[in-house]
């Protein structure tokens, strides 16, 4: 159960399918499957960024980066939702990271990036190479060992142990 008071600016929030999700979570955890490979455990199909008003949450979803309402009732209906916080961040670091990310407020959703896998359309994100982007404006490689490749998946941050600690 997430507790919104526990929540801090900058955690990562990785959305998990559950046989309640909607078809297009679901259609995304596939394809990821199917065109990049992703491990057969895999099944995370969006990652968001806390806000620095905790009550909201910064993410890449179709048709453009916005920020949104966390309603976590509705969301717990159908995903799972665990929370993750990068260890040692600094102020200075979380302050950068959520600059970038309200920065880029506004910009397309990047579908020829997850389409091809390798066709990145400037000023345009998907949700997890948001969330990388803005830590990588902070000069935090999160996930680890992802930040020369142009798409990074949910499931990338989920196996990066070395940064990021599971909070809920």
């Amino acid at each position: 159960m997430i507790n919104k008071k526990n929540l801090q600016p900058a955690d990562i929030l990785l959305f998990r399918t559950t046989h309640r999700s909607t078809w297009i979570d679901r259609f995304i955890v596939l394809a990821q499957k199917i065109l990049y490979h992703v491990p057969p455990q895999a099944r995370y199909c969006h990652v968001a960024l806390v806000d620095k008003d905790t009550n909201l949450i910064l993410e890449a979803r179709w048709p453009k980066i916005k920020i949104s309402k966390i309603d976590f009732s509705t969301h717990k209906q159908r995903d799972k939702i665990e929370v993750f916080r990068v260890r040692g961040i600094t102020d200075e670091q979380r302050e950068k990271v959520l600059q970038w990310a309200h920065d880029h407020v506004g910009e397309w959703y990047d579908v020829l990036l997850l389409i091809t896998g390798f066709i990145d359309t400037k000023h345009a994100e998907i949700c997890s190479t948001y969330v990388s982007k803005a830590f990588k404006a902070a000069n935090l490689e999160i996930p680890y060992g992802n930040n020369n490749k142009k798409l990074i998946l949910p499931d990338d941050f989920y196996g990066d142990n070395s940064r990021l600690e599971r909070i809920m």
